[in-house]
């Protein structure tokens, strides 16, 4: 069985990474856990459960949001109509918080639209630390889909989908990714998620101090008895009594 809490991730977008907000949805949490693992021990199946306590990002605050595709309009690869819709692109950037993924409609203007994204990093005004192609966001993050680049923040900025001007945006809480806090970042940076193992398929006492996300589910998929061949990740053996 999977639940998802998301207080602590709801009360840091609100409010910011840490704070009363946060610890109130910390106890709130710690209240349903509670309900599960006792619910576990009246059912009578406590010593043939696995708990899994994870999280599949950490969070970094912010101070902005900045809207690329703005800049991609000034240099002529959005088009919009007399009201400021979108009527087509040649690169559109999609916000995922603290990255941004870079769509670009012909491969042939990719080298362009590179070049473009470099220049935009070095200036180190829009909120870009760093640009990787499809081929190193696949090798380093396992990431992968239809963008050609990935834009990585500067650490205390998101970035927006909008085109229309003002390039830098306030803080708005309709969407998770303008928040206080959001994430979509560099896995390596800022708070890391967790991931906690208890039960009868797991060694007492591991501590391993980095992992990847990637190797959960097969790590879960040995703890029921099968395996993920086609996975990018692989179990976790160091954590498993089958092992």
């Amino acid at each position: 069985m999977m639940t998802h809490p998301g207080n602590v991730d709801s009360a840091r977008h609100e409010n910011g990474l840490f704070g009363y907000a946060v610890n109130d949805a910390m106890k709130e949490i710690d209240l349903w856990l509670g309900q599960l693992r006792k619910a576990v021990e009246d059912a009578g199946i406590a010593d043939k459960t696995t708990f899994a306590i994870i999280s599949d990002h950490g969070h970094l605050e912010i101070k902005r949001a900045i809207a690329l595709n703005v800049f991609l309009r000034d240099r002529g690869l959005i088009q919009v109509d007399s009201e400021g819709a979108l009527t087509d692109w040649t690169a559109y950037s999609h916000s995922t918080g603290l990255s941004a993924q870079i769509f670009v409609k012909d491969r042939e203007q990719e080298p362009m639209v590179y070049a473009l994204l470099q220049e935009l990093c070095a200036e180190g005004i829009y909120g870009i630390s760093e640009v990787l192609n499809r081929e190193e966001a696949k090798r380093r993050y396992g990431l992968y889909g239809e963008f050609a680049f990935v834009v990585e923040s500067d650490g205390f900025t998101s970035f927006h989908d909008d085109w229309n001007r003002p390039a830098v945006k306030a803080y708005d809480l309709s969407d998770y990714r303008y928040g206080r806090s959001t994430h979509g970042h560099m896995p390596e940076k800022g708070p890391q998620p967790p991931m906690i193992l208890s039960g009868p398929a797991i060694k007492p006492g591991i501590v391993l101090e980095r992992g990847s996300i990637l190797d959960e589910a097969p790590t879960f998929a040995a703890i029921l008895g099968f395996d993920l061949p086609d996975a990018d990740g692989k179990p976790i053996n160091q954590l498993l009594k089958c092992y």
